[in-house]
């Protein structure tokens, strides 16, 4: 569960919750040039100024980042990645956040 595959797109789903100012990451890697990553992070708790973000970083560098709060979902798409080691992270800003993540990599 959590995981779709495809010979061109796999889709990782993932939710949890966030104390305020913590990280939380999924690693992955791209084994070929050209790859695709979108990650789109919703908060699922209501009330309040929820500010989350989201950031891909590979070999060690920030590739993508977004900012956003409660009532829109952030969303990061970049084309051209790979081959690499990557992580995306999600970062809760000012109170602790439930979220749902949808990380999709292709070809």
């Amino acid at each position: 569960p959590g995981t779709s595959r495809s010979p061109r797109r796999l889709d990782i789903n993932r939710r949890g919750t966030l104390a305020r100012g913590k990280v939380w990451s999924i690693p992955f890697g791209l084994r070929g040039p050209g790859r695709r990553v979108t990650a789109t992070v919703t908060v699922r708790n209501g009330g309040g100024k929820r500010t989350i973000s989201a950031e891909v970083v590979c070999d060690g560098r920030r590739v993508a980042s977004k900012t956003g709060n409660r009532k829109k979902a952030v969303r990061v798409n970049r084309a051209n990645l790979g081959p690499a080691d990557c992580e995306l992270r999600v970062r809760t800003h000012r109170q602790a956040v439930a979220f749902n993540v949808t990380l999709t990599l292709r070809r």
